[in-house]
């Protein structure tokens, strides 16, 4: 893999773990929700729709629901 691919994955997963750091504190109101999508759709603009970043999103934000539902059965 070039040098120049392997910089843009390293930026891909450093917007990843920010946006998973920030949205980490899970409430579920539908302003969090809205934002989160907000958030997933300004990632997949500015990497070109790739799909591998469509799915990772997908399972980000099933991640946060899973940890959302956790801290509620706390």
């Amino acid at each position: 893999m070039k040098e120049e691919k392997l910089k843009m994955y390293f930026e891909l997963f450093t917007d990843l773990w920010k946006f998973f750091k920030k949205y980490s504190s899970v409430k579920n109101t539908e302003e969090y929700w809205q934002a989160v999508e907000k958030e997933s759709q300004r990632i997949r603009q500015k990497y070109g729709k790739i799909k591998f970043v469509s799915k990772i999103l997908v399972e980000i934000q099933l991640e946060l629901e899973r940890c959302g539902k956790d801290e509620k059965e706390s």
